[in-house]
């Protein structure tokens, strides 16, 4: 059985409402995702993980996760299955 690759695994995650879990694999992503990309996707787990180390950081945990989901929905959203997935 061949393993799934991460953006597969990402895209699964994305259908079934794991953000948190497809956010913890798309912030490991280098190749075709911009340094910004990359830390916006961090940010956004990091904020699911600790949302009250945002907060110290004077950052609006649910803004950061929001705009990770965002960005995984511009990036992967066309694969996404059923109506627009909530965070």
């Amino acid at each position: 059985m061949a393993s799934k690759t991460k953006t597969a695994q990402v895209i699964e995650h994305m259908n079934q409402g794991r953000w948190k879990q497809a956010l913890k694999i798309a912030k490991t992503f280098t190749i075709g995702v911009t340094q910004d990309q990359r830390a916006i996707l961090a940010r956004a787990y990091e904020a699911h993980h600790n949302g009250y180390l945002m907060a110290q950081m004077k950052r609006d945990p649910e803004i950061c996760i929001q705009q990770g989901v965002d960005l995984l929905k511009s990036m992967y959203g066309r694969f996404l299955t059923g109506t627009d997935k909530a965070a």
